[in-house]
C-alpha cells in the first residue's frame, strides 16, 4: 500500500482574520488630528494672551493718562494761589484771606477730585480753611508735606500718600505747594485733599472684567 506525502503549504488569512494594516491607519490618523488640534488650541491660547496684554497696555494708557490730568488740573489751582499767597503771607489782612478763599471756593466746582483745601502758615496753622469761613482749629505741622516744604524750598508739586484727616475722619490724597514769605523765606502750605472715590468711581468703571482689580501708585 503506497504512503501518503504530506507536504505543508502556506496559509491563507479567511475573512474573519484581522489584519494590523487599518488598526496602524486608525492611530495614525488620531495622532495627527491630536497634534492638529493641540496647535489650534496653542494659537488660540497665544492670539488671547496677546489680545491681553495689548488690553492692558491700553488700558495702563488711558489711567495714567487720567491720573496725569486730574492732578494737572490740581497743581494749576495750587500753582496759581501759592502765587498768590506769596505776596500776601505774613501781612494779608483778614478780609483779604476771606476774599481768597470765596475766589479759591468757586474754583472748586471745576475740580471735582478736589474734596477741600487749606492753606497753612508757617506754623502749620490753619489760616484759609475751604469748608469754614472762620478756619477750623488744626495744626498740620507734623504731616509729610508741610515738613518737605518746609525744608525744601525747590519742591514744587508734592503728591504725597492717602492720610486720614484729622478734622473731618476722611481719606485723602494730600496734594500740596509751598508759598513764600516777601523775603523769601517759608510763608506756608497750600494743600489740596484729592478724594480717593474719585478714583475708585473712575476705575470701577473701567475694569475689564469684575473680578479684575486696579491700583493707582
Amino acid at each position: 500500500m503506497p504512503a501518503e506525502t504530506v507536504t505543508d503549504s502556506p496559509k491563507r488569512a479567511g475573512p474573519g482574520v484581522p489584519t494590523r494594516a487599518p488598526a496602524l491607519f486608525v492611530c495614525g490618523l488620531l495622532l495627527v488630528l491630536t497634534g492638529i488640534l493641540g496647535w489650534d488650541l496653542h494659537r488660540q491660547y497665544r492670539q488671547e494672551i496677546l489680545r491681553g496684554q495689548a488690553t492692558a497696555r491700553s488700558l495702563a494708557s488711558v489711567l495714567d493718562e487720567h491720573a496725569g490730568r486730574t492732578f494737572a488740573a490740581v497743581d494749576i489751582f495750587l500753582l496759581n494761589y501759592s502765587e498768590a499767597l506769596s505776596g500776601m503771607a505774613g501781612s494779608a489782612p483778614v478780609h483779604g484771606l476771606s476774599a481768597l478763599r470765596e475766589r479759591m471756593n468757586a474754583r472748586l466746582a471745576d475740580l471735582p477730585q478736589v474734596r477741600a483745601f487749606l492753606v497753612l502758615d508757617d506754623r502749620g496753622d490753619s489760616l484759609v480753611d475751604s469748608d469754614s469761613v472762620t478756619p477750623r482749629p488744626f495744626n498740620g505741622a507734623d504731616r509729610q508735606y508741610f515738613r518737605v516744604h518746609a525744608e525744601q524750598a525747590h519742591v514744587g508739586l508734592f503728591v504725597g500718600q492717602p492720610v486720614q484727616s484729622r478734622i473731618n475722619g476722611k481719606w485723602a490724597i494730600s496734594v500740596s505747594r509751598r508759598f513764600n514769605k516777601a523775603d523769601g523765606s517759608f510763608g506756608g502750605v497750600i494743600v489740596a485733599a484729592v478724594d480717593p472715590d474719585y478714583f475708585h468711581t473712575f476705575y470701577r468703571e473701567a475694569r475689564p472684567a469684575d473680578n479684575a482689580t486696579l491700583v493707582l501708585y
